[in-house]
């Protein structure tokens, strides 16, 4: 019964933690993404950018 324990809570950490993670990066990576576009389109447009 503990090796089942250990077998099954540890992978199931591992999985949640790293996924965890991966949103986060994900979010990240899409807001510089937006902040890169608006950026573009500001210069398209001849504006300053603030």
């Amino acid at each position: 019964m503990n090796k089942q324990k250990t077998l099954f809570s540890s992978p199931f950490r591992r999985v949640h933690r790293s996924r965890r993670r991966t949103r986060l990066d994900g979010l990240r990576t899409r807001k510089k993404r937006r902040a890169k576009q608006i950026r573009k389109a500001l210069q398209r447009a001849g504006r300053p950018e603030k």
